[in-house]
């Protein structure tokens, strides 16, 4: 005999089936799947409201204005990072020296730009990345060779060779670092400690990939015309995947899972969790930061020399 916990539990499991049967979401998907995790902890009506919640936000940003608040002006090569570290942005340049410019990110400073400076030993290259990690205070930039982790003003802590390719970074939940093929990297040793397994055999090229709260990742990856985002579990295999980019190189995720993609043709391109579009977004689409707490949007143009901000 089950006891009441586990009859609310299974029942809350039943109504999420119930629920995406009805809205005709498969039981893969991601607000299926967040449902049954609530249903573990909260009732089956608690966990209805966070879904239906979900489905009222997915229809807000439908309709919601994003607004630029402001471009940066190029002040000399392509940007290929961006990250956001306290109230300072940093950007990451192509360029020889002087690779990292900080911005004030305080709304009364208006993005002054406060300092710049270089990366020792740095192997500039289109297809670098960086990040950052509140907790430890320091900045983690890739190039084809290594990942740097600096301090704020740009001096070394460490350097970990990485085998050289496209290293996109993110930061995991853990404050660990996670590569573009779902590698997660110890902050402190840069040494390998968890990996998908072997990612499915269709995901070609994968360039930038964020880990979820349940453990789930999200990838961009695919070759010119024939790009994807999936949704990629701890076994290396597709759950999710939407299809309509043209080249998908990076990806911000808000806190519900809303994914931000910036794709190769200079778009950008708003998901839902359970990846169906909600709306394309004017403007530039290389390198993307989304900072949670003013949801403030940074991208910069693919190939491009501006970074623009976008309240959304």
């Amino acid at each position: 005999m089950w006891n009441s916990a586990g009859r609310e539990a299974a029942g809350a499991k039943q109504c999420g089936r119930l629920l995406c049967s009805n809205l005709k979401l498969p039981q893969s998907s991601v607000f299926y799947r967040c449902y049954s995790t609530a249903s573990n902890h909260l009732s089956s009506f608690t966990a209805f409201v966070y879904v239906c919640y979900m489905f009222i936000k997915r229809d807000f940003m439908l309709f919601v204005e994003m607004r630029d608040v402001k471009t940066l002006p190029p002040v000399g090569g392509q940007v290929v990072g961006l990250t956001l570290l306290g109230d300072e942005l940093f950007v990451l340049y192509h360029r020889d020296d002087n690779q990292v410019v900080v911005y004030s990110a305080e709304t009364s400073a208006d993005y002054e730009q406060l300092r710049q400076f270089s990366i020792h030993d740095y192997h500039d290259n289109y297809y670098c990345d960086m990040t950052s990690c509140e907790r430890h205070k320091c900045l983690y930039i890739s190039d084809i060779e290594n990942i740097h982790k600096l301090t704020i003003n740009g001096e070394l802590i460490a350097k970990w060779p990485m085998g050289g390719g496209r290293i996109g970074l993110s930061l995991t939940p853990s404050n660990n670092l996670l590569t573009g093929v779902c590698t997660e990297i110890d902050n402190e040793s840069g040494k390998v400690i968890r990996q998908a397994a072997p990612l499915q055999s269709d995901i070609n090229r994968p360039m930038h990939a964020v880990q979820l709260a349940d453990r789930h990742y999200v990838v961009a990856h695919g070759v010119y015309y024939d790009g994807r985002v999936s949704v990629v579990d701890v076994n290396g295999q597709v759950v999710l995947s939407y299809g309509d980019v043209i080249e998908p190189l990076h990806i911000a995720v808000d806190k519900d899972n809303f994914i931000f993609v910036a794709d190769y043709d200079n778009k950008m391109t708003l998901l839902s969790p359970s990846l169906q579009l909600v709306r394309h977004i004017e403007g530039a689409a290389g390198r993307l930061y989304f900072d949670q707490k003013t949801r403030r949007l940074y991208a910069s143009q693919c190939e491009g020399y501006e970074v623009t901000i976008i309240q959304t």
